[in-house]
């Protein structure tokens, strides 16, 4: 078999041709891709995951069945791999898939062209050039990008773990596609062993060892072993810190909440109210954990209303409004087929809605006073997702943001509060036809699950820093006068690695946050997949930064990942860390060190997409014979 792939540039390709042997090597790829992922997370499988397709690519006598069954395969992957999101958008589920499937296309065609062009050009080197600039561009666009399955997040830990995972480690220097670039390494030097011949004949008649494979090993030696040593150098500073003196740290506890998705989606006073108990049960039994929190953290949008004080003033407006409506008032409106069906969707008669309706826009507008009793009850600050909600003014629609507020110990909530900026594309906003109201509503009523606009206004460029005081456990005096600074991305904002790093770097490089704490509502999503990967992305995050995180999430994974990528501890309930409700809480260590990354942040990721893309400019402009002339004279 390797005798059919190998070649030298004296010697014919042995080439694939049917369609039947492109599925087949182009399937095998996206199994071990897939297995590389959560569930069941075999991360060493992606070192050799594409191989299979870099040597069709290499191989296939037909460029256009290439380009054809390498897109019909990533389709279908990217559908298997996100069927999560149908619950949240079918139409945007459909769109996304078939679109990221052109980057496997993409991907190959322009590794093969490479191929093609220099000859000579080392997969080793070739293979991570072109997969991680497409996975570079696949981050930013359309929309803001989706960060989901890049290659490297296969090598971080999603259940709890003891030891710093050594490989990631390195993206503390230019971000987690650098993890990407070994792993897909690895793959091109295997493809270099099977496709290149090993050994080829001097000007005196001798044997001597490929060019090619000696510049292929090399490299990849010096790749994997250089992020081995980093990692190891790393992870000794994990332990190092450990044997020293205690460090300063702030010591958190997350509420994991359980709530069915229909709760908020159908909302009643009866689930708003079981809502509310939850909430309250799980504060009081954070509260009561021995050593005693700093601080308490509920999931995203866990708040059964919104609590700005616009908002509470609406409420009681609406509660004033049903408390004077009689059943013939309603009777006589115009929607009255409308209200009746309100009425039923309640469970309660037309009689019935308007003193119901009342009760429950007057329990609406207690929930800011109720979170302030709470906090005082409890006497810990609490950190709590909810909504935000704006009336129409006069001459404008309503706006409706998904925050973050802190209440401190005395039930005073901070002045400032935190709006998400990075919405979701389809979850939380339609992209591109939020301007055509004809579009967005053919949208909604056959693509959303939704009957009504969810959509979510972006918070403006600025964001909170809350504070906290540090617990002093070591010597030395706390920075910034003892307080911890914590930010708090939304949902999936820790899956973007841009947005983290702004929150946690200021402009000039200096870290202006010691903490990231994310709020999150996973409820979403069913089956298996989606919370683990979630977590993987979340523990690059902290690697990237250098930050601990504390993680609070609706049915899970919460709990905490600390700056080298270690996870734990996690609310498990019964063998189970989702689809469960329970507390946790954790010492999280502040850690003072500043990374590459966030200091460059993605400006060498970006280099490396414009030089990839230089090489295959210059071998589309210049002649066949003279781009593989330049490589082989190098030689």
């Amino acid at each position: 078999m390797r005798q059919a792939l190998t070649h030298s540039p004296a010697t014919p390709r042995a080439g694939f041709a049917s369609m039947a042997m492109h599925m087949a090597l182009l399937g095998l790829s996206a199994l071990l891709l897939a297995l590389a992922f959560p569930r069941p997370g075999w991360g060493w499988l992606a070192h050799v995951a594409l191989v299979p397709a870099v040597i069709l690519a290499l191989r296939s006598t037909d460029s256009r069945r290439l380009f054809w069954a390498s897109y019909l395969v990533g389709a279908v992957w990217w559908l298997l791999m996100v069927r999560w999101l149908m619950v949240v958008t079918v139409g945007g589920y459909i769109g996304l898939s078939l679109f990221y499937g052109l980057y496997w296309a993409v991907g190959l065609m322009l590794i093969r062209g490479l191929d093609r062009r220099y000859g000579r050009f080392p997969m080793t080197l070739a293979v991570p050039m072109v997969w991680v600039s497409l996975e570079m561009i696949r981050g930013h666009a359309p929309w803001g990008g989706f960060g989901w399955f890049v290659l490297g997040q296969t090598q971080a830990p999603f259940d709890v773990t003891t030891r710093a995972p050594w490989l990631i480690q390195c993206a503390d220097l230019f971000g987690e596609l650098t993890v990407s670039f070994v792993v897909a390494a690895s793959s091109g030097l295997v493809v270099d062993l099977l496709t290149r011949s090993w050994w080829t004949r001097s000007r005196g008649g001798r044997s001597r060892f490929s060019y090619t494979l000696r510049w292929s090993i090399t490299l990849w030696l010096l790749m994997v072993g250089g992020a081995a040593w980093y990692g190891g150098w790393r992870a000794g500073q994990a332990q190092t810190n450990e044997a020293a003196a205690a460090p300063l740290s702030l010591r958190i506890a997350v509420v994991q909440t359980n709530v069915p998705q229909d709760n908020k989606n159908s909302p009643r006073l009866e689930t708003d109210q079981a809502m509310w108990d939850q909430l309250e049960s799980l504060t009081h039994a954070a509260a009561a954990l021995w050593p005693a929190p700093d601080l308490i953290v509920w999931p995203e949008t866990m708040v059964p209303a919104p609590i700005n004080s616009e908002a509470q003033r609406d409420f009681a407006a609406d509660a004033l409004y049903w408390q004077s409506v009689t059943a013939q008032d309603l009777q006589a409106r115009e929607d009255a087929q409308h209200v009746a069906a309100v009425a039923q969707q309640l469970g309660v008669t037309l009689e019935q809605l308007p003193d119901h309706l009342a009760r429950w826009m007057s329990w609406r507008a207690s929930m800011r006073d109720r979170v302030s009793e709470l906090a005082r009850q409890v006497g810990t600050p609490l950190l709590i997702g909810s909504g935000t909600y704006l009336p129409a003014p006069n001459d404008g629609p309503a706006q409706s943001y998904n925050s973050v507020y802190l209440f401190d110990a005395n039930g005073v909530p901070r002045r400032q509060h935190y709006d998400k900026i990075h919405r979701v594309p389809f979850g939380e906003y339609l992209p591109g036809i939020d301007s055509w109201p004809w579009l967005k509503d053919l949208f909604l009523r056959y693509l959303s699950p939704y009957e009504s606009d969810y959509s979510l206004t972006p918070g403006d460029r600025s964001f909170a820093v809350f504070e906290l005081p540090l617990s002093l456990a070591s010597a030395p005096p706390a920075p910034d006068g003892g307080k911890a600074r914590l930010a708090t991305p939304i949902c999936f904002e820790d899956a973007i690695p841009r947005a983290t790093r702004w929150m946690v770097y200021a402009a000039d490089g200096e870290k202006r946050t010691d903490v990231l704490v994310n709020l999150t509502n996973d409820g979403w999503y069913t089956g298996w997949d989606q919370q683990p990967q979630h977590v993987q992305l979340a523990v690059l995050r902290c690697v990237e930064l250098r930050v601990p995180m504390a993680r609070s999430v609706n049915s899970g994974i919460s709990g905490f990942i600390d700056a080298h990528g270690r996870v734990g501890p996690l609310v498990i309930v019964d063998g189970q860390a989702h689809s469960v409700s329970g507390v946790v809480a954790a010492e999280v260590v502040v850690d003072p060190r500043r990374t590459l990354f966030g200091r460059c942040g993605e400006a060498p990721m970006w280099a490396l997409v414009i030089v990839t893309g230089s090489c295959v400019l210059v071998g589309v402009i210049m002649p066949r014979r003279r781009t593989q002339s330049l490589v082989e004279s190098s030689g």
